[in-house]
């Protein structure tokens, strides 16, 4: 058997949006484990100092980065992305893991897209991680949730279908659970009496650390979608971007 695409991320860089969040904090265990070099981005200054706490031991490979920016200004992620290259080195793997409201985390993820994208592509490796999170409970209704999260699927699948056309080893994966259609959110919100849809889906995911294993298991063969197909699953299943 062949071994994966992308097995040795030593001395490879990773940037963790929302770096201290449950996810955010398993993926950058999980890349320190695997020699990586990380940046922890993050607005939460508090939680960033405790992040770097939980790491000491690999403070020669990690680095804060407090951000306090309007995500919607260009210019400002650009000069985030020249910090980290001075700091740290080139990215390698980027995870947008936003949970800032619907349309912040929305420009967020396009914006960083935007950003890292480019260089990715002209390196011709990388990685590309677009996490729509499990528990965003800042979605007001479940149509703005849906709004947003269908803008970042096309954005990932429009992503990933141009870099595969030009035979870029460059690798796209979108998370996303497959208990967000409007019928289970709605169940949901009846069965628990939740005046927020969304927060509710909090249940349909799966621990951080396991996640964060299984998100770097598909940066490795350059997977592109993995679903949490429902509440209490020990599992994902993954699978390749759809023609359609």
């Amino acid at each position: 058997m062949s071994a994966p695409h992308n097995s040795d991320l030593t001395d490879k860089v990773a940037v963790i949006m929302g770096a201290t969040s449950d996810i955010g904090l398993a993926l950058a265990t999980h890349a320190l484990e695997r020699g990586m070099k990380v940046a922890l981005v993050d607005s939460d200054q508090a939680r960033l100092a405790g992040a770097l706490k939980r790491f000491s031991s690999d403070a020669a490979r990690t680095m804060a980065v407090d951000v306090d920016m309007d995500m919607s200004d260009l210019t400002e992620l650009r000069k985030l992305a020249q910090r980290i290259e001075l700091e740290l080195g080139t990215p390698w793997l980027v995870c947008n893991n936003c949970d800032t409201g619907v349309e912040l985390s929305l420009r967020a993820v396009i914006h960083a897209v935007q950003v890292f994208a480019p260089a990715l592509a002209e390196r011709g490796q990388g990685h590309i991680v677009n996490i729509i999170s499990a528990d965003s409970g800042s979605a007001s209704c479940p149509a703005m949730y849906a709004a947003a999260m269908h803008a970042i699927v096309g954005l990932s699948e429009s992503l990933y279908r141009e870099l595969d056309s030009l035979g870029s080893l460059v690798g796209v994966s979108l998370v996303r659970p497959t208990g967000s259609d409007r019928s289970r959110i709605l169940a949901h919100k009846h069965r628990n009496g939740d005046s927020h849809p969304a927060r509710s889906r909090a249940a349909d995911a799966l621990p951080p650390e396991r996640l964060a294993e299984e998100i770097f298991a598909a940066v490795a063969t350059r997977r592109f979608q993995l679903f949490c197909d429902r509440p209490g699953a020990q599992y994902l299943r993954a699978a390749r971007c759809s023609g359609a």
